[in-house]
């Protein structure tokens, strides 16, 4: 329910006792509306799990280019319920369900700086560009995973 009343639609819980924590472990709900405009980490590989709704996970080339499409499920279901996305790889999610559950596990502690939003991709904030970005997302990575 936090995460259909917030303004990014999406909300988590931290398993972690603090930023500073060298694991950071979080159950993470995601509204279908919700932007996750595309990032990498630098230094950091994060795994997903999960847990209910589907979605598909885009990683994307230096330039912008959508390079991976998966379809994501939680098992027994079809599509991939584990993923460990490698470190420095431009990624984004496209959810499909009215909303997405999932465990993300990734190491600490957090630094902001240790992120980077894509140039290339309308800013986190930008609700409209978001919306519209995600929209071309869904349609080109349902056209490389074929469906």
């Amino acid at each position: 329910s936090a995460a259909a009343e917030t303004p990014l639609r999406r909300a988590r819980i931290c398993a972690h006792p603090s930023m500073d924590h060298d694991q950071h472990d979080m159950l993470i709900a995601s509204h279908r509306e919700t932007y996750v405009a595309p990032h990498r980490h630098r230094a950091k590989s994060e795994t997903l799990v999960v847990i209910e709704g589907e979605a598909i996970l885009v990683m994307f080339d230096e330039d912008g280019t959508m390079s991976t499409a998966k379809h994501l499920a939680p098992f027994p279901d079809s599509g991939v319920f584990f993923y460990r996305m490698p470190e420095g790889r431009f990624h984004s999610l496209v959810i499909r369900s009215d909303f997405l559950v999932f465990v993300e596990s990734t190491k600490g502690p957090f630094h902001r700086e240790d992120s980077e939003n894509a140039l290339w991709a309308p800013a986190p904030d930008d609700h409209a560009g978001g919306k519209r970005f995600r929209e071309e997302m869904a349609r080109q990575a349902a056209a490389l995973i074929g469906s």
